[in-house]
């Protein structure tokens, strides 16, 4: 999830279509789509669109909430949303990280495609 906000905050550096356009084309696919997936990913999927997930992983208040919503629907008490403060606490290491593990992931899949076109 920490990543999810990296890769919303910097959208613009890997695609060209604007996160938002993305997230109402990708939730419109999903609900097309919906009777693809198990009955447990099914109830999710409104609630992904209605709340909009990809837009609010941008901010940390958006990813909190996403989070406590998460919480919420485990079976144990996870607090998840909890885990927000070890973001804030070692933000700049992580953010680093994700460039880092985003840049290989590109060449991975770049190297991945050229090898079998």
């Amino acid at each position: 999830m920490y990543y999810d906000h990296f890769l919303a905050l910097y959208w613009d550096n890997y695609h060209s279509d604007s996160l938002e356009e993305f997230s109402l084309s990708f939730y419109q696919t999903l609900e097309e789509m919906q009777d693809l997936f198990p009955d447990s990913i099914k109830r999710v999927i409104p609630i992904i669109s209605k709340y909009n997930w990809f837009l609010s992983y941008r901010t940390l208040s958006g990813l909190e909430n996403i989070l406590l919503q998460m919480s919420k629907r485990t079976k144990f008490k996870s607090d998840l949303h909890h885990s927000i403060e070890e973001l804030e606490l070692h933000y700049d290491l992580i953010k680093a990280d994700f460039f880092i593990f985003f840049d290989a992931l590109e060449n991975f899949v770049k190297n991945k495609l050229e090898a079998l076109y």
